[in-house]
């Protein structure tokens, strides 16, 4: 299949999206797809959503398959569905810029490369340096992240690790696991640029409940050593505070961090609590996103430009 964009005709590949109650981002994410990547097919495994989310994606046509299993089931229902050899994974609250895809689709010749992703951009109204020093390290490090990816489909259905314990969170982690193990390799381009659009303050908070509630399902270790994740948060959060001068950040990593983290551990009133969370996290969402997407490209140009490279991780 072969797509004509800027000029040229470009070698198709199929996206696929994870939603649930997405509306106030998705067509967002759509819009940036639809005008970075040449799109076989658009392909949404969606969680049962009750908003507006499945109006959107039909109509774009995209293709909707309904599962209400761990993000991980999810993420494999969807390669179930890919027809290319590579295709992407964008998440339903991520904006790619206009040269994303062009800028990964260099390194899919690379030996052993089998998943490429780009460099997420964060932000928060809320607190600023915390966002700040999430970019940076992601720039200076990489990350491991499926919400932006273009990965081949293969190696997606290899991995069986996510399926059997119906994560819902932290699959990317599993997957980065199974891939080292093949001896496949990861890369990350930071010139090819996303926006994550919630404000990172609360989605964070949200994020870290669910991974609590992903590795008490998963049980690798000892209950007693997940005790020790606000520990390692504490050390995370006193590096960050360092990369932007904020000492603020040991206590949000700590205190915000970790008593959510354990909270998803306990599963202290798991629905009760995981619907106010949503809520928060909802709150976090800019109702200007294409000022948002504006401002966020314009600092990362001015500011950030000797960030650029290729990372392996």
């Amino acid at each position: 299949m072969l797509c004509y964009i800027e000029g040229r005709f470009l070698m198709k590949v199929d996206v696929v999206i994870l939603t649930k109650n997405s509306a106030s981002t998705l067509r967002h994410t759509i819009l940036g797809i639809l005008n970075s990547v040449p799109v076989g097919n658009l392909i949404i495994v969606d969680g049962c959503s009750t908003d507006k989310t499945i109006d959107i994606a039909n109509e774009f046509g995209a293709k909707v398959i309904t599962c209400s299993s761990g993000i991980g089931v999810s993420r494999y229902k969807g390669a179930l569905e890919v027809k290319t050899e590579w295709f992407c994974f964008v998440d339903s609250d991520i904006y790619v810029f206009p040269s994303w895809f062009k800028q990964l689709k260099r390194w899919m010749e690379l030996e052993r490369v089998v998943w490429i992703q780009g460099l997420t951009l964060e932000h928060s109204n809320i607190f600023a340096s915390y966002a700040l020093s999430k970019t940076l390290t992601y720039a200076r490090k990489g990350c491991v992240a499926l919400s932006n990816a273009l990965i081949k489909k293969d190696i997606v259905l290899e991995c069986k690790d996510w399926i059997r314990n119906n994560v819902h969170a932290g699959e990317d982690a599993i997957l980065y696991e199974f891939v080292k193990s093949r001896g496949y390799r990861v890369l990350v381009d930071t010139t090819a640029l996303c926006l994550h659009l919630p404000d990172c303050f609360f989605h964070d908070i949200y994020a870290l409940y669910r991974a609590g509630r992903s590795d008490r399902l998963r049980r690798k270790h000892f209950p007693i050593l997940y005790l020790g994740v606000p520990l390692l948060l504490l050390k995370d959060g006193f590096f960050r505070s360092i990369l932007v001068n904020d000492l603020r950040l040991t206590a949000y990593f700590t205190v915000m961090l970790g008593l959510s983290y354990m909270l998803g551990f306990s599963e202290i009133k798991k629905d009760k609590t995981e619907k106010i969370l949503e809520k928060i996290d909802k709150l976090g969402m800019s109702t200007e996103v294409n000022q948002l997407i504006a401002k966020e490209a314009e600092k990362w140009e001015t500011k950030f430009k000797n960030l650029r490279r290729i990372i392996y991780v």
